[in-house]
């Protein structure tokens, strides 16, 4: 039986194999405006969050709560989708990464991006972040789910006993494309 677990994985889609899709959304001809009183069916328009924007801006992407990403992850996998909560971790070592954190519930799903493409600062922590990327599920055997777990628990200064592990472990993430942060 496949467990859904709160940690996620680092990026494993390039962020390179995403650009050429942005593009082409990109050069898509806008449709005309509607002729004066016509009615329009177009989505209302929303202001952008305000903070500090790292990354792509964000887009139309549908807002998805961390519950129904975790709850279904293979409807998910592989498309672009808007998360918001608080930034619940940081890579201390790059700023390559943020744990974004349901406000309630236990979901949490890590943002990752290639180093260097955005740089997530340590004050981010405890901030209310709106991200945009394209969602995963990675399923870990065992000995992997073990080993990752292990990791997590050093990085945190936590104890880990690896008998807690006895079936796969399903992570959810984000390729990160794009995050608005701000202070709660």
């Amino acid at each position: 039986m496949n467990r859904t677990h709160r940690l996620s994985l680092g990026s494993l889609v390039p962020l390179g194999l995403l650009v050429p899709l942005a593009l082409a959304a990109c050069s898509a001809e806008a449709p005309p405006p509607a002729a004066p009183g016509a009615a329009s069916h177009a989505a209302p328009v929303v202001e952008p969050p305000q903070g500090t924007s790292y990354g792509e801006p964000l887009g139309d992407a549908p807002l998805v709560a961390l519950a129904d990403l975790y709850a279904q992850p293979d409807a998910y996998a592989g498309k672009r989708v808007r998360v918001e909560g608080l930034v619940t971790g940081v890579c201390a070592k790059r700023g390559c990464w943020i744990n974004i954190g349901a406000e309630e519930g236990p979901e949490e799903v890590t943002f990752k991006v290639d180093d260097g493409v955005m740089v997530f600062p340590m004050s981010a922590q405890g901030g209310w972040v709106v991200a945009e990327g394209t969602a995963s599920k990675v399923v870990l055997d065992v000995e992997r789910a073990r080993k990752y777990l292990a990791h997590k628990a050093e990085e945190s200064g936590e104890p880990f006993d690896p008998a807690s592990v006895s079936e796969p472990l399903t992570l959810v993430r984000l390729a990160g494309l794009g995050a608005v942060v701000r202070d709660r």
